[in-house]
């Protein structure tokens, strides 16, 4: 009976890949024509009335995408109590609920939020998906627009060009593992040998053949890359809508993954963009692990006492206001008229903090946010306490760190003036799975994937550093742009535990409170 059922299993694969091919591509194929004339034309979103597409676009000049922002918590000093759920399943090294009974859990909500058959059934749902090597993000985009959420969320069926390689999962992995290339910049042979080495390491795999893909019929890279290797939402002259098309393939990605399909991307989505997508509050961490010149020279300098006047002697300027001193846009409705003082500074910074992060990329950041919810709605991650380490791993996959590599290739002072620490801490983490290990990670790089060849490549490299100026009172901090984790001097190892499982487990991510 096992050899019966798994020849009928075959036969059925088979037949379901010539009908998504032959039959169901009928049906998308007008759709993607009229997708195709206005995606071609216009930077407007297409009309949602078109052929049913889906495509509600929400009125961006009227409700411009604002983020969350935390105004009340600026350089509070005490910690924030934890807001995590006391679920059964307390398996992980931090007091969570293990990665993968969350993973479980969103994996049976959004099958039923979907409808999704079960079993072989499920072959005849996918959507085929006609992809070009050469063009890949572009040459899918419209069929992901034309395609219902729902068929999406059964699975895709990917076919590269005149390839005569059928889909049995395979194909599937290789096409997320390559459409990020397509929008990111790439480096020229004209760049200095030190950045190529770099980008190369953060992106295995990306042909360093030129800043972008900007020649005829191609658009210029939909995101770009941070200081910490991460990727966030950027300006681009291909159509507005094709940003929720990107957004439903990040979304595609996640629900795959939580289903066991291996699909992952081979970059990780900055903090900043992860927060966004679960409507979660920004702050000005936020700020300084994008730029920490920025936060230093105009956030800083704010929240610290007196600064307001302090600032405006540094601008040459009798007062500030509620506007963006760079792009001079206003930061709430009728900031020009509204003065910073002491008593508001912390919503002016709460706010600049939100322009900084997303004020140039609006209407992009709200199709992003359209299309990945469109496949994991916000509701159901609320739901299953889903955070953003969660999400980077459902995107980026959980790597296999090796701790001895990671030590052997690690810096800092450490080691040097408290021995014991830097011994308690490599214990930690050997005591630790590698879900809760990727924690780390992205707590001190902003990365929940390395490069190919493992800690060696990951530029800068990993440091400790030993913060003498502070007590052991205070929580473990760190500088993703500096892949820099700072420990306070704690005496025990049992302090050291205690004080690295609050701060990875704060639900406000405000790491450097006491």
């Amino acid at each position: 009976f096992g050899l019966v059922y798994l020849e009928w299993e075959r036969f059925i694969r088979v037949v379901a890949h010539f009908y998504v091919h032959l039959i169901r591509s009928l049906f998308i194929e007008q759709r993607v024509r009229i997708i195709h004339q206005y995606a071609k034309h216009t930077t407007d979103a297409v009309p949602s009335f078109l052929m049913n597409l889906h495509l509600k676009v929400l009125q961006t000049i009227e409700k411009p995408f604002r983020a969350r922002v935390d105004s009340t918590h600026f350089m509070d000093k005490d910690a924030k109590s934890l807001s995590r759920s006391s679920s059964p399943d307390m398996s992980s090294w931090f007091g969570l609920p293990s990665f993968r009974a969350k993973c479980k859990r969103l994996s049976s909500m959004l099958l039923r939020h979907h409808r999704v058959p079960s079993g072989s059934f499920r072959e005849f749902k996918r959507i085929p998906l006609q992809a070009d090597r050469d063009q890949i993000f572009d040459s899918v985009a419209e069929q992901l627009l034309a395609a219902d959420p729902a068929d999406l969320a059964a699975g895709i069926n990917v076919k590269f060009g005149n390839e005569m390689g059928m889909d049995a999962g395979g194909l599937t992995k290789e096409f997320f593992n390559l459409f990020c290339f397509d929008l990111i910049p790439r480096l020229s042979y004209g760049e200095e040998e030190e950045e190529q080495e770099g980008a190369a390491a953060a992106f295995p795999g990306l042909p360093p053949l030129r800043r972008c893909s900007s020649v005829s019929g191609v658009g210029e890279p939909m995101m770009k890359r941070l200081p910490d290797t991460c990727l966030m939402i950027d300006e681009s002259n291909r159509p507005i809508v094709f940003y929720k098309a990107l957004g439903r393939l990040f979304g595609m990605c996640v629900l795959y993954h939580t289903r066991g399909e291996n699909t992952t991307v081979p970059v990780s989505l900055s903090t900043a963009l992860l927060k966004f997508i679960l409507a979660k509050e920004i702050n000005h961490h936020d700020v300084r692990a994008l730029d920490p010149d920025y936060f230093k020279h105009r956030i800083e300098f704010i929240l610290s006492a007196g600064g307001v006047e302090t600032m405006c002697m540094i601008l040459d300027e009798e007062r500030l206001y509620f506007v963006d001193m760079d792009s001079e846009k206003e930061l709430t409705p009728g900031g020009r008229d509204k003065v910073v003082d002491e008593s508001n500074k912390l919503e002016y910074v709460a706010l600049l903090s939100e322009h900084y992060l997303c004020g140039h990329v609006r209407e992009q950041v709200d199709q992003f946010l359209q299309g990945f919810w469109e496949l994991v709605p916000l509701e159901i991650l609320k739901e299953c306490d889903i955070d953003e380490t969660d999400l980077s791993l459902f995107l980026s996959g959980s790597p296999t760190i090796d701790v001895k590599d990671w030590k052997k290739h690690s810096l800092g002072n450490v080691a040097a003036f408290h021995k014991s620490l830097d011994q308690w801490f490599w214990e930690c983490l050997e005591e630790m799975s590698h879900d809760d290990r990727a924690r780390v990670l992205q707590f001190a790089t902003g990365l929940t994937r390395l490069p190919a060849s493992g800690f060696v490549d990951l530029r800068p490299a990993f440091k400790i550093d030993l913060q003498v100026s502070v007590d052991n009172s205070h929580l473990p901090t760190s500088h993703t742009c500096f892949n820099t984790l700072c420990l306070p001097p704690y005496e025990t190892k049992m302090e050291l535990q205690r004080k690295l499982k609050q701060a990875l487990t704060m639900a406000s991510a405000e790491f450097g409170l006491r």
